[in-house]
């Protein structure tokens, strides 16, 4: 028993060694945001062996949880989903840390307002991202290629995943925010910024992005060249 207990420690520690080597170099080598998550996707999905994995994020603290990006199939099929970041279900699996099985999660009666609409969407494993100010993502999964559900070590690769793609992100978001900063500067030289439209502007295109789904990002990229004006194609 001695024998096997050091041959799986050892065994647990090559795979995270490799892991870190591996995919965790990659996610740590960009600054961008969207391509930490489709990196992190990609990789949760040949882990779990899934057909689709898709992140929830929330542009702004306090905001819900909303589909972000997919892998395996489109964004519809997720578009319908979206998690209170203080609601009894994020508020366990960010205290969790940890990915979650969601029969796991069925056992709780606190949490049957919540959880029909992920069993709808066929959502299997719920992994919690966190963040500065707490949970700040969730990765979903489906089953299994061949119909089951994932083993021990598939679910500890995936905790290791979302660490580091957590501080990836959180390194991305420092960047992001110099960049608007920047921006902000730039734009404070446009006489158009004073314009009272631009916020009744951006707000009819906000509600046309989130309907459209459109990444987080390009919503940032729109919202900055409306009111910048006449400036934004320099």
């Amino acid at each position: 028993e001695g024998i096997q207990r050091a041959h799986h420690e050892a065994t647990r520690e090559m795979r995270l060694r490799r892991l870190a080597a591996g995919p965790g170099q990659a996610l740590h080598r960009s600054l961008d945001a969207d391509e930490i998550v489709e990196r992190l996707l990609f990789d949760a999905q040949a882990r779990l062996s899934s057909s689709f994995v898709a992140m929830l994020w929330s542009a702004e603290p306090g905001e819900p949880l909303r589909p972000w990006a997919a892998r395996g199939e489109s964004l519809d099929r997720v578009a319908a989903l979206e998690l209170a970041r203080h609601g009894p279900l994020a508020q366990l699996i960010e205290g969790l840390g940890r990915p979650v099985l969601r029969r796991e999660l069925e056992r709780f009666p606190e949490l049957r307002p919540e959880m029909p609409a992920f069993m709808a969407h066929g959502v299997t494993v719920l992994a919690p991202i966190g963040g500065d100010t707490g949970l700040e993502a969730l990765l979903l999964a489906d089953e299994r290629f061949d119909g089951g559900e994932p083993s021990a070590a598939d679910l500890e690769l995936l905790t290791s995943l979302c660490e580091i793609a957590a501080v990836a992100l959180r390194n991305a978001a420092r960047v992001r925010q110099q960049l608007l900063v920047a921006l902000e500067r730039t734009r404070g030289w446009s006489a158009e910024t004073d314009d009272p439209h631009v916020d009744e502007a951006w707000g009819l295109v906000a509600n046309a992005a989130q309907a459209l789904l459109m990444a987080p990002r390009q919503r940032t990229l729109v919202e900055q060249a409306l009111r910048m004006g006449s400036l934004a194609p320099g």
